[in-house]
């Protein structure tokens, strides 16, 4: 349903130009990394060629996927030039006929240079019939609005118990103010960690489908959570 749904919003792309679709969460947690890699499954599944890209070291997708953090160079290496990026791509254990460009060492970047990006993403539309871009949540960095620009559809990620209601409106907010193309809210379950533990981190969940309420659109009088 999530798959059709974004499908049907993003403008049909010519063979080798792909459509990038970013999924971005309103706060850290799991549930962008689990959207991220089953839509790359569903889309997979229709015989296209589907390249993700976690833009987050913490990024749930990558156990899902089935691709270690440190695979390779990543993002990191392909952004500094050090090898042509689609040499930096890893295929997915779980999911055939889709490829994954690991974050590699992103922790020391404050927000991900939107030039460099630019350039990276431009290489792998070439290779591919959709890009995945998962960045870090809203409550971290800005980088889901700097690159909103290069998305053909974004999709913000809500997640119960774990999101509250004014993080997704003013995750909402800050998207709609950059007019970021925003085609709705995915609500998925949220995953606590342990009592006593940090409940704003909560553990990946196992891989595999996890059932998500299909996006929403949203409009301006709506309320996204």
């Amino acid at each position: 349903r999530l798959r059709t749904t974004v499908a049907a919003r993003a403008a049909p792309q010519p063979r080798g130009t792909a459509a990038v679709w970013l999924v971005c969460a309103a706060r850290g947690g799991a549930g962008a990394g689990v959207v991220t890699a089953n839509l790359a499954a569903a889309l997979a599944r229709t015989g296209q060629r589907v390249v993700v890209v976690p833009a987050d070291p913490d990024s749930s997708a990558l156990t899902a996927l089935g691709v270690p953090a440190d695979a390779t160079a990543g993002l990191a290496g392909a952004l500094a030039g050090s090898a042509p990026v689609t040499a930096l791509l890893t295929p997915a254990v779980t999911a055939p006929a889709v490829s994954v460009l690991p974050p590699g060492a992103l922790a020391s970047l404050v927000e991900l240079p939107v030039s460099d990006m630019d350039r990276v993403l431009g290489a792998l539309r070439a290779h591919a019939d959709h890009v995945l871009l998962q960045t870090r949540p809203l409550d971290r960095t800005a980088d889901a609005t700097t690159l909103s620009g290069a998305a053909a559809a974004v999709l913000l990620v809500v997640e119960k118990r774990v999101t509250r209601r004014a993080e997704a409106q003013a995750a909402a907010l800050d998207l709609t103010r950059v007019g970021a193309p925003v085609v709705g809210v995915a609500l998925v379950p949220g995953w606590r960690r342990a009592r006593g533990r940090n409940p704003r981190a909560p553990r990946t969940p196992p891989a595999g489908p996890v059932r998500a309420r299909a996006a929403v659109p949203m409009s301006s009088g709506e309320r996204p959570a």
